[in-house]
């Protein structure tokens, strides 16, 4: 995890591991103690987390519970928040089944005014990366 302090923000970079080894990481960012240690200089919460969690909604695996535990802490998925019905992968397998398990969570109070949020798929297909990058843009 890295964060980065800004005028206005604070930005909270996150790559967890794979499968169940990723367990431990969910667990330490949902704990009361590490939210209030972000917002601690924080306290309007204008946090975005931006995240490898490889974890997917709906997923039947142990650790999809933490991603609406990420919202009852106060997180949105903002892409998901624009874009409810709408399917998009930012990784691939190597049997082809897509997965979107790179998000951008913003806290409640900083999601209204964020910008646009899309996948760019052109360095994927490239074969730059094995994922789609998420680009969130600020609000004009």
């Amino acid at each position: 995890m890295v964060s980065v302090d800004f005028a206005k923000f604070r930005l909270i970079g996150i790559y967890m591991p794979n499968l169940l080894a990723k367990i431990p990481y969910w667990e330490a960012l949902i704990a009361p103690s590490h939210r209030r240690a972000l917002t601690v200089h924080w306290p309007s919460a204008t946090l975005v987390l931006v995240a490898h969690i490889s974890t997917r909604r709906g997923a039947i695996d142990r650790t999809a519970l933490y991603m609406d535990a990420i919202e009852r802490i106060g997180f949105r998925d903002l892409w998901r928040q624009r874009y409810p019905e709408r399917r998009e992968y930012s990784w691939f397998s190597t049997k082809r089944n897509g997965f979107r398990i790179d998000h951008a969570f913003l806290s409640q109070r900083l999601a209204p005014f964020a910008g646009t949020i899309h996948y760019a798929h052109d360095e994927r297909v490239a074969g730059l990366s094995d994922h789609s990058p998420l680009i969130l843009e600020p609000a004009v």
